[in-house]
């Protein structure tokens, strides 16, 4: 949309943004309860369990690619974003079907089979959603809220995720993942998620372009990994998702085999989203007065002094308060980090179109996609992996050898990984107020 056309009434916006409610629904399992899940209610072990979700994330990444490129190049009567979105939803929700509901004996073929039709409905939304959005709102500041709304109902669907244990569980006293949870999670993603898609091809606009060449892949390619501040902008990126990797692949897992709270999980990780809910307005307040680059730095700093602070929790049930009081403080940090890392794209995307008249935002989601789903990848199985090599085993008593890795990996490397981050943001130099410039390429013949 034209930085001056009439803004998008807020309830396209919402409609734009509610499929990220289900999106997160289901993507709460993946990060931080499949693994635990399939280890204790599934007959494969943990090597298995971390090398098989490597796999299916690395397909993940490297099918963006075609996507971006397909997306980016070839246009249609409802444009560029809007059929991929329609057909992201049967994959998207038999996938995750299959995911959630495993038979006890399974062979690795099932989870491999789950994990790929899942990825491959994830790819066909994720990166032209994104992309969607990017470029039918250009406003600085609007732009800004969509990015708080893609968060403020990834978190609606992250609360009613912690919500499914207390209903659907057996056990009333138990906050835990069960057979049972993870069905009626299946089910309802399985249903959700292609009703909210097509609430939002309905509602909201078809992108606009904003720069006038046409597309050419080789020669966006070479401008996309020219562009320092991108470079800048995606190693600070990743430096922050690899943290991210491990604590998804640990904290659960530390959780029940340092501490024994297993049946308080779901219990510590409601923190995290209730605060990650509640922060949103102190995150729009912070953003009116500082610059992006400032705030991704301190946010970032900040994750560098909590995560060490694992290391003086004592070990058992004691630590039930400590790890609430660590879970809220992740959860306000990656609320910041996670709506800087979508408007800072959209300012790359933006700075790109202005130097060189081309527009290809997907392809730019898409390079994106590739080193954070690598990298979380490499987070969530390298760190799984690492333990389970150390002969850690969830629900079994632990040698003290094992303990000490997880703690070790889980509390120093996010620490040094998002110090790093902040270090590397520094160096941006990108106009994050790039309004005028876009009015004149706008204006452009």
């Amino acid at each position: 949309m034209s930085l001056d056309a009439k803004p998008v009434a807020n309830w396209r916006l919402a409609a734009y943004a509610s499929p990220a409610m289900i999106t997160y629904l289901a993507w709460m399992p993946l990060g931080y309860v499949v693994i635990k899940f399939y280890a204790k209610y599934t007959s494969l072990d943990l090597a298995t369990i971390g090398l098989i979700i490597l796999i299916g994330r690395l397909f993940d990444a490297f099918s963006d690619p075609a996507i971006a490129y397909l997306s980016d190049k070839f246009d249609t009567r409802w444009g560029r974003r809007k059929p991929w979105i329609l057909l992201s939803a049967p994959f998207f929700a038999t996938g995750f079907a299959l995911l959630a509901m495993p038979p006890q004996d399974i062979h690795w073929s099932y989870f491999l089979l789950a994990n790929v039709v899942l990825y491959s409905g994830w790819t066909f939304f994720e990166v032209t959603h994104i992309a969607w959005g990017l470029e039918f709102e250009r406003d600085f500041d609007r732009r800004t809220n969509i990015g708080v709304l893609l968060k403020f109902f990834a978190y609606v669907g992250s609360l009613a995720f912690f919500a499914f244990p207390f209903i659907f569980n057996t056990d009333p006293n138990s906050t835990e993942f069960t057979r049972p949870v993870m069905t009626a999670l299946g089910i309802t993603v399985a249903a959700a998620f292609p009703v909210l898609a097509l609430l939002a091809v309905w509602a909201v606009p078809k992108e606009e372009r904003l720069g006038t060449k046409p597309f050419d892949a080789r020669e966006a390619v070479g401008e996309i990994f020219t562009n320092r501040n991108f470079l800048i902008y995606l190693t600070a990126y990743g430096l922050w998702v690899l943290s991210d990797g491990v604590l998804i692949g640990l904290f659960v897992v530390y959780v029940d085999a340092y501490h024994d709270l297993s049946a308080s999980e779901g219990v510590i990780l409601l923190a995290t989203y209730f605060a990650r809910v509640l922060s949103v307005p102190f995150a729009m307040a912070m953003f009116k007065r500082y610059p992006r680059r400032t705030m991704w730095m301190l946010a970032c700093f900040a994750n560098a002094v909590i995560f060490p602070s694992i290391l003086l929790f004592p070990q058992g049930a004691g630590a039930f308060m400590y790890l609430m009081a660590f879970a809220a403080i992740v959860g306000i940090v990656d609320c910041v980090i996670g709506i800087l890392a979508i408007t800072m794209l959209g300012d790359v995307i933006d700075d790109d179109a202005v130097r060189t008249g081309s527009d290809k935002a997907a392809s730019y989601k898409a390079s994106v996609n590739i080193v954070e789903k690598i990298l979380r990848a490499v987070g969530i199985s390298g760190a799984i992996m690492l333990v389970g090599f150390a002969g850690l085993d969830v629900g079994e008593v632990n040698s003290s050898s094992a303990l000490l890795v997880l703690l070790l990996i889980l509390g120093l490397g996010p620490g040094l990984l998002n110090f790093l981050s902040a270090l590397t943001m520094r160096r941006l130099t990108i106009n994050t107020q790039l309004n005028a410039p876009v009015r004149e390429l706008e204006a452009a013949p």
